[in-house]
């Protein structure tokens, strides 16, 4: 599990900005000002520099209750509450789209389904 979802590809949300963000810069220098391209190239590499560097964590399973601790101080209670409900529903839906391909479920969604489950009542979501 990592700690941010992978959404474009094989790039986070973050990486997938400071890719387009540097593509973007390269686009205008390249064309307002084609005898500076060079620095277009060299902010596109720093931007690919700065993807690679900021690659997500990865959690391991046995980590999961004390990263959700974690979490829970991190971004407050409400805010862990709709969080916490949004990874539920994300894995439900995952281990539904396998069920319904005919591909075995990933032990690990189950296990990381069974643990946020523990969780919800410590949350106190269903109150």
């Amino acid at each position: 599990m990592y700690e941010e979802e992978k959404i474009f590809g094989p790039f986070t949300f973050r990486q997938f900005i400071y890719l387009s963000t540097g593509l973007g810069f390269v686009y205008i220098v390249r064309e307002k000002f084609p005898e500076y391209a060079i620095f277009g190239f060299v902010i596109m590499a720093s931007a690919l520099v700065s993807v690679f560097l900021s690659r997500p964590k990865k959690i391991n399973m046995a980590d999961i209750p004390e990263y959700l601790k974690t979490k829970r101080i991190q971004i407050g209670e409400v805010e862990h509450k709709k969080w916490l409900r949004r990874k539920i529903a994300g894995i439900q839906v995952q281990i539904m789209t396998r069920k319904e391909k005919g591909l075995m479920v990933d032990k690990n969604l189950e296990n990381l389904l069974r643990v946020y489950k523990i969780e919800v009542p410590s949350s106190g979501i269903g109150k």
